[in-house]
């Protein structure tokens, strides 16, 4: 088994491990060979003795490259390699661009398409850009009035303002907000129920006259201490229910009667 020799690169000064059999390799890879027979054929010394610790268009840190390395990217060397070509400077430090995301002046850094000023607005623009084709915007109406809902919009917006929404709401929605104030001031517990159990009321027969129903009456009003329960609750037809009103039954019967 062969063994490896430590030496030095005669182009670039690195280590490297010689494992041929005659032991005379004098560069660490090919790109430094041919380099140094560049550099020979230009009556130069093999030896590549300039340091470039910064890309020579973007400035940007050469840390951790290859020995000889001048440029960061591809883009930049062929930026450099257009630049000399045309006899303007490889460097150009008036060259600004504008952030497409936060709209914020930034040098170009040698690449051609930038477009961003760094890695995180580049992630924020492209993360918006994915969340408008997976939502795109919805052209909604107002159920109320027809008018345009603004697209900024919350997704389960069904109306274009309060007043609208205040104009569309259902009986269980208005006792809710409107009659669970006046339960409260009278000491009445005021709670949701199912909308199956009240639609189930209203499609009962009367229970004062046994026509057809339509509407829930409280048995014991809340303005009397009565609860928005099922048990204080009655199917009652229009009528009924118009004349009761803040009655309790004994006192609106006497009335009927008399």
């Amino acid at each position: 088994m062969t063994k490896a020799t430590t030496k030095a690169c005669a182009a670039c000064g690195a280590t490297f491990q010689d494992t041929s059999p005659c032991k005379n390799a004098r560069f660490c890879d090919r790109r430094c060979w041919r380099r140094a027979k560049a550099r020979r054929a230009a009556g130069k010394s093999e030896r590549d003795t300039e340091q470039v610790s910064a890309c020579i268009v973007c400035s940007v840190s050469l840390e951790g490259r290859k020995h000889g390395a001048r440029c960061c990217s591809d883009a930049c060397y062929q930026r450099a390699k257009a630049r000399t070509r045309r006899g303007q400077p490889v460097q150009d430090p008036t060259e600004i661009i504008r952030c497409v995301n936060c709209g914020e002046e930034t040098p170009r850094q040698g690449r051609r398409r930038i477009r961003f000023c760094s890695k995180r607005c580049g992630e924020r623009y492209w993360g918006r850009q994915a969340y408008k084709r997976k939502y795109p915007p919805l052209l909604r109406k107002c159920l109320a009035c027809a008018a345009d809902i603004p697209t900024a919009a919350n997704r389960a917006r069904k109306y274009c303002n309060k007043k609208c929404a205040g104009r569309n709401r259902s009986p269980e929605v208005v006792f809710r907000y409107v009659h669970a104030r006046r339960a409260r001031l009278v000491g009445a517990t005021a709670s949701p129920l199912p909308k199956k159990m009240l639609a189930r009321l209203r499609n009962a027969s009367c229970t004062y006259c046994g026509g057809p129903g339509g509407t829930v009456d409280h048995v014991i009003p809340l303005s009397r201490g009565g609860h928005h329960a099922e048990g204080n609750l009655a199917p009652a037809c229009g009528p009924c229910n118009s004349s009761k009103r803040d009655k309790l039954l004994i006192e609106w019967r006497l009335i009927k009667s008399a």
